[in-house]
């Protein structure tokens, strides 16, 4: 049930992805598994922060340790969407910082329009089970 729970409670945030021409169907690391994985980075640091800034729950540790976890797929991803911001997109390579920023930006601006009204104490007590279908989710 867990797992349903925050299956549809991304939804929203998948389906937003999936309509700017990302698919949540990829197998290969492309810039749309690239940009649905930092998806799944940018909600799991929203969802400690919120459990610990708010809730005064710690998560941030789990967290970061999530992170540490897979960091090679994190970086994969970064160094995916850079390349394509240089080979698809035209940008110069003093331009990729921005682009990056932007993209970080842009997930996070999603998170809080799309799941950061669904956060609660439920969420903060499920969370390692949340990253654990976070980790279930990323394009390797």
């Amino acid at each position: 049930m867990p797992y349903l729970q925050m299956k549809v409670s991304l939804k929203p945030a998948l389906l937003l992805l999936s309509m700017a021409g990302i698919s949540n169907s990829v197998s290969a690391m492309t810039e749309q598994g690239a940009y649905r994985n930092l998806m799944f980075f940018q909600t799991a640091k929203s969802e400690g922060e919120y459990c610990e800034n708010k809730l005064h729950i710690q998560a941030i540790p789990q967290q970061t340790k999530w992170r540490n976890q897979h960091a090679t797929v994190l970086s994969r991803s970064i160094n995916t969407l850079e390349q394509h911001f240089v080979n698809d997109k035209g940008a110069s390579k003093q331009e990729v910082p921005a682009a990056m920023v932007a993209v970080w930006k842009k997930l996070e601006d999603i998170d809080k329009r799309e799941l950061a009204g669904r956060r609660n104490f439920n969420t903060c007590i499920k969370f390692p089970e949340s990253l654990k279908f976070y980790a279930s989710q990323l394009v390797q």
